[in-house]
C-alpha cells in the first residue's frame, strides 16, 4: 500500500531529479550557457553517480567554459569509474590529455590502448593514436604507430569500396606515406 508507494517513490526520485537536471543542462548548453549547464550535469551526476553519462556530459560541457577546466579530470575519471567498458570515455580523456601543454603521454597511451581493446575496429581512433605516437617520436613510439596504421588500413580494406565508414582517402594516403617512412 502506502509504504510500498513511499519506498518506490524514494527509489525513483533521484533518477527523476537527475533526468530533470540533465534535460535542463542540455537546453542550457544549446542556449550557450555552458557554466550553468555544467552545474546541472554535475547535479544529475551527484544524484545518480553510477550514471557515467552525466559525468561525461559535464566533462564535455566544460570544454566550452575555460574557468571550469580544473574539474574536467575529476568528471571524466568519474565517468570511467562508473562505466569502465565505455571506450568513448577513454578516448575523451586521451584526447583531452594529449591537448595539454605537457601531456601525460603514458596515460594517453594507456587510454588509447584501453579504448582500442574495447573497440578494436575503431579505425579512426587507431589513426589518431598512431599520429600522436609518430609526433612524439622515438623508435618504440614509431613502431607502435606503424602497427596502429597497419591495423587501421587492414580494417579499412575489409570494408566494401562504397562503405561510408571507410577512412577518408587522404587519411589512407597519409597513413601509407607514414608507413613508407617507418620501414625497418
Amino acid at each position: 500500500g502506502a509504504l510500498g508507494l513511499a519506498v518506490a517513490m524514494g527509489a525513483w526520485m533521484p533518477t527523476y531529479s537527475a533526468e530533470q537536471s540533465a534535460t535542463e543542462a542540455d537546453q542550457l548548453l544549446r542556449d550557450d550557457h555552458a557554466a550553468r549547464a555544467m552545474g546541472s550535469y554535475v547535479e544529475a551526476a551527484q544524484a545518480q553517480p553510477l550514471n557515467a553519462d552525466y559525468w561525461y556530459r559535464a566533462f564535455r560541457a566544460s570544454g566550452f567554459d575555460h574557468p571550469q577546466r580544473g574539474q574536467q579530470s575529476e568528471w571524466i575519471n568519474n565517468a570511467i569509474d562508473a562505466d569502465p567498458r565505455q571506450e568513448l570515455y577513454y578516448l575523451a580523456r586521451a584526447r583531452w590529455l594529449a591537448a595539454q601543454s605537457y601531456p601525460d603521454t603514458q596515460q594517453v597511451r594507456d587510454d588509447f590502448r584501453t579504448a582500442l581493446a574495447l573497440d578494436p575496429n575503431n579505425m579512426e581512433a587507431r589513426v589518431e593514436y598512431a599520429g600522436l605516437l609518430w609526433k612524439w617520436g622515438g623508435t618504440e613510439n614509431r613502431d607502435e604507430a606503424r602497427q596502429q596504421y597497419e591495423q587501421a588500413l587492414a580494417l579499412n580494406n575489409k570494408l566494401p569500396a562504397d562503405e561510408v565508414r571507410r577512412l577518408d582517402p587522404q587519411v589512407v594516403k597519409d597513413a601509407q606515406d607514414c608507413l613508407k617512412t617507418t620501414q625497418p
